[in-house]
C-alpha cells in the first residue's frame, strides 16, 4: 500500500466510515504559535487552546488530521540515530483523529481497531495493545483494560492468550501530559505490531507479555496512541475529572507504511525510496551496497526532506531558534553529501526538486514555493561550499595536534593525549566556518573524540556579550557598577506604564551616564524606541538602554545633578503618544498580515518609534499592490470598530494557553504583559509585548502603508505610519499626485502645442519642396543639393521637420540623389546628410566614399566646431559657430564635385 493511499484512507474512514464523521482540518505549519516549541513535533499541537478551553472547538466537535511534524534540535532531537536505526528521522507525518468533549474510549478503541485490521489489512495476530497499569497517583485503567477485552474476546478466546495481548505499562510509556506543570492529562492505549512472522512461537515465554520480552524494543513496533484525556492536574498535584473528556490520536505514517509496504525500514517505504534512490544516482553510489554509504545516503534523504518543508513553511537559516536549526541540518547535509561525492559544490537545490515531486499531491505547499526552497537552499550551500574545505583542513590539522607520539607501542602505534575538542576551537568553527555544533559533533565522533560543550557555552555567551544588544556601549557594559547598583538596590522600577513624569533619586552618574532608583522612562527593548524628555525640565534624555533590569539613561551632554539628589523625570509625551500608537499599529500589521498572507507569517524584526512602525517578516516574493492594500484596509477596519486594547500580567503557562502569539527566539520571564486586541469573536490579535500601547483602536486613528521592500532573501519589510503621521503622509502624496498631474497636463499641452507648430512647420516647408528639388545641381548623372535652409525660410525648423523634408527631397531626387542641408535654431547649427541607397549600397566602390552621408556631415560640424555621424545613407551632426555655415557647405561640394583619381 503506497503512502499516499494510506494517507487516503485515513481521511476517508474518519470523515465518512466511521459512526461519527470528523472534519477534515489540514496540516498547521511546522513553525507553532507556541513560543515554548521549537517546531511542531505532534499532530495535537495546535488543539492544545482548543484542550485548554480558551479557543472554540470545530463543528462537529471531531477532527482528523495528517500533520507535518519536525523532530530536530531541542531536547527531544532524534538527529545522531537519523540514518543509524531503520525508522529515526528528523520530519515525519503522523495521521491524527481528535474528540474535543465528544466521543471517548468506547468509541476510539474500536475504530483504532477497526482501521489497522481492516480499511489497512493487518493481521490481528500480529497486533498487541497497551494500557496504563497503574501508580500512586493514578489508578489502572480498568476501563480501557474491559473494552480491549471484551473486543478481543472472538478474535482470542483463549483467556490467557488475551491476557498477553493487553500490557500494562507504566507512566513512561501510557501517560501522557500534562504539557506544563498544570493542565489536562490522562492515560494511553497503545497498539503494537510484532515484526516476526506470527508462525513463530514464543516456546515457554508463551504466556509471557511482549514487553516483558528482552528483544521488545527491538520486535515490537508501536504504530498507534490513544491518548484518553480524562483528567486535571492542580498546582498542588491533584488530579480530577475533566468535565469534557478529549480523544487525542497518533498513528506514524512512516511506520504504517513500513509494514503495509513490507520494507526493512521507513527509508525504504515508496516516497523516501525514491528520494534515496536520486541522491544515490546523483552521487554515483548504490544503495545498499556499503553500510556506511547507506547511513550517508539516508541523511541526506531525511534532512532535504524535512529542510524542504521548512523552507515551504517559511523558515530561512539563520543563526538563531529555528533558523539556526534549517542552517545546522542543511549544511550537515552539504557535508554528507560532500563525503559521498567528493566536491563541496551546490548540490542539495537539485536535490529539493525530488522532495518537492514526491510530496507536492499531500503537500502542495511544495510546489508553489518550489523556486524559494531551491533558491534559499542553494544559497545557503555557495555560503557553506566557500569555507567547508578550509574548515575541514582546520579540523583534520586539529586532530593530529591531539594526537602524541610519546607513548609507541612495538608498532609504532599513536596515543592520543586528549579525547577532547577544545570548546572554544569549536565554537570559532561555528563563528568563522559556518561549522554548527551538531556537524562538529558528527566529525568528532567519527574520529574518536569528544566536545568540551561546557567550554563551548562559555565561549559562545562571551561572543554574544560582545557583539550582541549589550554592546552599544561597552563601557557600560564591562562596568562593574551594573552589579553593584544590582546587589544594593535591585532593578530599576519602571513607572511608565501608568505614568509620564516622577520623582527619582540619582543612584550612579558618570560622564553622559546616569541611572535613577525608579523612572518613567522606557528603555529600548522589544523593537520599541526608547523615551525621550528632560530631567529638571532642561536637562535632555536623549536614549534609555535596560542592562540587567538597570535603565542607563543617556544624556545630550550633561546634567547639573549629583548621586543622592531627588529629581524630576518628565517623558516627552507626544513623543510618547506617536510611539504607542504605532507599537499597537505593528501588532494589528502582523495579524493582518497573517490574515492575508497566511499563518506561515512570522516576524523577523521590528522598530516602532514616534515617526513610523517598520516590520520584518518572512516571505519569498513582494506582496502585491493589492494584497498590500487588503492589509491596509483591514487594519482600519478594526479601528474603525474602536476595539479596546487592554493589556494583562499574566503567568506565562497562561498567556500561551489563551493563545498569546509570540517567538521561540524570544526570552520571556514566568510572568508576561500580554495585549489583547479586540473582545469576544472579533479578536485579531492576542501577544505577548511588554511595550506601550493605546487602550482603543479608535485612538490610532487611521493606518497607511509607507512603503514595502526586501530587506534579504526571503525577507520583507513594511514601512506603516499612524494617526497625524499617516494623515500628513496622505496629504503629501495627495500633494504629489496632484503636482504630478498637473506637471503631465502641463507637459500634454506642451507637446500638442509643438505637434501642431511641427504640423504648421512642416506644411510650409512642404510647400517650398519644389523650388528647393529645382536648385539641385547635378554630377556625373547624380542629382546633388546642397544648401542652409535657414536663408529659404523665416521661421525656425526642428531637427524633426529637417528630417522630414530631407525624406522628401532625397524622394524627388530620385534614385540617384544626395543632399546636405545645414539649419541653425537660437544659435544651434545642425547639418543632415542624405543619399539613396543605389549610391552607397557597395562600400567597396569610388561613389560610396564619395556619397557617404556620415563623412558629408562629420566633415561639415569639424568645421563650424562641432561633430556627429550616423549610416552612410542618413546621418546628423551639430555645431556651435553659425559664421562658417558657408565654408562648411562649400568643402561638402568641393568633396562631392571632385572628381575621384
Amino acid at each position: 500500500m503506497k503512502t499516499q493511499e494510506i494517507r487516503d484512507k485515513w481521511i476517508e474512514y474518519f470523515t465518512k466510515k466511521c459512526p461519527s464523521a470528523h472534519k477534515h482540518i489540514a496540516s498547521a505549519s511546522l513553525v507553532p504559535d507556541n513560543p515554548t516549541l521549537l517546531l511542531n513535533a505532534a499532530g495535537m499541537v495546535q488543539f492544545v487552546p482548543i484542550f485548554m478551553g480558551t479557543k472554540p472547538p470545530p463543528e462537529p466537535p471531531r477532527a482528523v488530521t495528517i500533520q507535518k511534524c519536525a523532530r530536530v534540535g531541542g531536547k527531544d532531537s532524534d538527529l545522531e540515530n537519523i540514518g543509524r536505526t531503520t525508522r529515526h528521522h528528523s520530519f515525519f507525518e503522523m495521521l491524527g483523529n481528535f474528540s474535543f468533549g465528544d466521543y471517548f474510549k468506547a468509541e476510539a478503541i474500536p475504530w483504532a481497531w477497526e482501521f489497522v485490521t481492516k480499511e489497512l489489512g493487518l493481521d490481528a495476530q500480529k497486533l498487541y495493545v497497551s494500557v496504563f497499569e497503574g501508580d500512586e497517583q493514578n489508578a489502572f485503567d480498568q476501563e480501557a483494560y474491559d473494552y480491549w477485552w471484551k473486543l478481543l474476546a472472538d478474535i482470542f478466546p483463549d483467556e490467557e492468550e488475551r491476557k498477553c495481548r493487553i500490557m500494562k505499562m507504566g507512566r513512561k510509556d501510557n501517560f501522557w501530559g500534562p504539557p506544563g506543570a498544570t493542565g489536562p492529562c490522562g492515560p494511553c492505549s497503545e497498539i503494537y505490531y510484532d515484526t516476526r512472522h506470527c508462525e513463530e512461537s514464543r516456546s515457554d515465554d508463551a504466556a509471557i507479555p511482549p514487553n516483558e520480552t528482552e528483544d521488545f524494543d527491538d520486535r515490537y513496533v508501536e504504530i498507534w496512541n490513544l491518548v484518553f484525556m480524562e483528567f486535571n492536574k492542580d498546582e498542588e498535584g491533584k488530579f480530577a475529572p475533566l468535565e469534557n473528556k478529549n480523544i487525542d490520536t497518533g498513528a506514524g505514517l512512516e511506520r504504517l507504511a513500513t509494514i503495509l509496504q513490507g520494507v526493512n525500514n521507513t527509508f525504504e517505504t515508496n516516497e523516501l525510496r525514491n528520494i534515496i534512490d536520486t541522491v544515490a544516482e546523483f552521487t554515483g553510489k548504490k544503495y545498499g551496497q556499503s553500510p556506511e554509504t547507506d547511513v550517508y545516503l539516508k541523511i541526506v534523504t531525511d534532512h532535504v526532506r524535512c529542510l524542504s518543508f521548512l523552507i515551504a513553511d517559511g523558515v530561512r537559516p539563520s543563526n538563531v531558534g529555528r533558523g539556526y536549526v534549517l542552517r545546522m541540518i542543511l549544511r550537515r547535509a552539504a557535508r554528507f553529501l560532500f563525503l559521498l561525492k567528493g566536491d563541496s559544490k551546490p548540490y542539495l537545490y537539485e536535490l529539493t526538486k525530488t522532495v518537492v515531486e514526491n510530496y507536492k499531491t499531500a503537500y502542495p505547499e511544495l510546489e508553489t514555493n518550489a523556486k524559494a526552497i531551491a533558491d534559499a537552499c542553494l544559497k545557503e550551500e555557495e555560503a557553506f561550499a566557500k569555507t567547508i574545505s578550509n574548515g575541514m583542513s582546520i579540523i583534520e590539522e586539529k586532530f593530529a595536534s591531539l594526537e602524541s607520539p610519546s607513548l609507541q607501542g612495538e608498532q609504532g602505534s599513536t596515543k592520543q593525549t586528549s579525547s577532547d575538542l577544545p570548546g572554544d576551537f569549536v565554537f570559532d568553527l561555528y563563528a568563522t566556518y559556518g561549522f554548527p555544533l551538531e556537524l562538529t559533533q558528527d566529525i568528532a565522533e567519527e574520529k574518536g573524540f569528544t566536545i568540551d560543550l561546557e567550554g563551548y557555552e562559555k565561549a559562545k555567551e562571551a561572543h554574544s556579550k560582545a557583539s550582541g544588544t549589550g554592546a552599544f556601549d561597552k563601557s557600560v557594559a564591562s562596568n562593574a557598577f551594573v552589579a553593584d547598583l544590582l546587589a544594593k538596590h535591585g532593578k530599576t522600577e519602571f513607572l511608565g506604564y501608568a505614568e509620564a513624569s516622577a520623582k527619582a533619586k540619582v543612584l550612579y552618574k558618570e560622564a553622559d551616564r546616569i541611572v535613577f532608583d525608579r523612572t518613567p522612562f522606557y528603555a529600548e527593548s522589544g523593537g520599541q524606541l526608547a523615551d525621550h524628555g528632560l530631567i529638571n525640565g532642561k536637562f535632555k534624555i536623549k536614549n534609555v538602554k535596560a542592562v540587567e533590569g538597570i535603565s542607563i539613561h543617556t544624556l545630550d551632554g550633561e546634567a547639573e545633578v549629583e548621586v543622592g539628589d531627588e529629581v524630576n523625570l518628565a517623558i516627552d509625551e507626544k513623543r510618547r503618544e506617536f510611539t504607542l500608537k504605532h507599537h499597537t499599529s505593528c501588532h494589528l500589521l502582523q495579524a493582518a498580515l497573517r490574515q492575508v498572507l497566511g499563518d506561515g507569517i512570522q516576524q523577523m524584526g521590528s522598530q516602532v518609534g514616534p515617526e513610523y512602525t517598520r516590520f520584518d517578516f518572512n516571505l519569498d516574493r513582494g506582496v502585491k499592490k493589492d494584497e498590500l492594500q487588503k492589509v491596509e484596509d483591514i487594519i482600519n477596519s478594526w479601528i474603525s470598530k474602536k476595539l479596546p486594547a487592554e493589556v494583562k500580567v499574566m503567568q506565562f503557562d497562561d498567556a500561551i494557553k489563551a493563545g498569546a502569539l509570540s517567538f521561540f527566539e524570544d526570552k520571556y520571564d514566568d510572568e508576561v504583559r500580554v495585549l489583547f486586541v479586540g473582545e469576544g469573536d472579533d479578536m485579531p490579535s492576542i501577544e505577548l509585548c511588554g511595550g506601550t500601547h493605546v487602550s482603543n483602536l479608535f485612538d490610532i486613528g487611521k493606518v497607511v502603508i509607507a512603503s514595502e521592500s526586501s530587506v534579504a532573501s526571503g525577507i520583507r519589510r513594511i514601512k506603516l505610519l499612524a494617526h497625524d503621521v499617516a494623515d500628513e503622509f496622505i496629504k503629501e502624496r495627495e500633494e504629489k499626485i496632484r503636482l504630478e498631474k498637473e506637471e503631465a497636463e502641463k507637459q500634454a499641452l506642451i507637446k500638442e502645442e509643438a505637434k501642431q507648430k511641427r504640423e504648421e512647420a512642416t506644411k510650409q516647408v512642404m510647400e517650398s519642396l519644389t523650388a528647393l528639388v529645382q536648385k539641385a545641381e547635378t554630377i556625373d548623372e547624380v542629382n546633388v543639393l546642397i544648401a542652409d535652409i535657414s536663408t529659404v525660410f523665416d521661421f525656425d525648423v526642428d531637427a524633426e521637420v529637417m528630417k522630414t523634408l530631407a525624406e522628401a527631397i532625397l524622394a524627388n531626387l530620385g534614385e540617384r540623389g544626395f543632399l546636405c542641408l545645414a539649419n541653425q535654431v537660437d544659435g544651434k547649427v545642425s547639418f543632415l546628410a542624405a543619399a539613396s541607397q543605389t549610391l552607397v549600397a557597395d562600400k567597396k566602390s569610388a561613389e560610396f566614399q564619395r556619397f557617404n552621408a556620415s563623412n558629408a556631415v562629420k566633415a561639415a560640424a569639424q568645421i563650424c566646431g562641432g561633430g556627429g555621424g550616423g549610416r552612410p545613407n542618413m546621418a546628423q551632426a551639430g555645431a556651435k559657430d553659425a559664421s562658417k555655415i558657408p565654408e562648411a557647405l562649400e568643402t561638402v561640394k568641393t568633396s562631392i564635385f571632385k572628381q575621384p583619381a
